[in-house]
């Protein structure tokens, strides 16, 4: 008991007690703020692609690879022959706003799993669905180098997503 009361006595145990309180606040604010963070800049990730007046090429790449297939997983001829109508840089740019998502979940900049929930079709249609990967591939020098391991990261999160994708029951975990 005399230690007990020789440490609250004693100023610079409180010092001490105060430096570690200031501490853990501190760690605590620096999380909050940095999760906040990479929330805004996937945010401002996704006003990139939806909310571009000037450049509607995004979203017309992925409205093209999403009404794709009809529900029975046939091929629509229009939408196919507007997916072929982009040239070879545009699908490029898209495949570069993709890689950007990557790159800035793996170096911490974007939450990953925030980016899996908003991006996982956009990755799954260019990455994973078979009809929709080989038609977007197919002026890029084929789809089946680019469906693989050695794409790299992009790939890899695809895969995640597609995982995201079974797990939420979006889609069927047999395919």
């Amino acid at each position: 008991m005399e230690c007990i009361c020789e440490v609250i006595k004693n100023p610079e145990w409180w010092k001490v007690g105060i430096a570690i309180c200031a501490a853990v606040f501190a760690l605590i604010q620096y999380y909050t703020n940095s999760k906040f963070t990479r929330i805004a800049n996937l945010s401002s990730l996704w006003k990139k692609f939806y909310e571009r007046k000037e450049d509607t090429l995004f979203l017309e790449i992925f409205d093209a690879l999403d009404k794709l297939e009809d529900d029975k997983g046939n091929i629509k001829k229009d939408k196919e022959d507007k997916l072929k109508s982009f040239t070879d840089v545009e699908k490029l740019r898209y495949l570069a706003y993709l890689a950007d998502i990557v790159s800035f979940t793996k170096i911490g900049t974007v939450d990953k799993e925030h980016a899996k929930y908003l991006f996982h079709w956009h990755f799954y249609h260019v990455f994973i669905n078979s009809n929709t990967k080989k038609c977007f591939w197919e002026s890029l020098g084929g789809w089946i180098e680019h469906s693989s391991e050695s794409w790299g990261d992009d790939y890899k999160f695809a895969k995640d997503c597609e995982t995201y994708m079974k797990e939420k029951k979006i889609i069927d975990s047999n395919s």
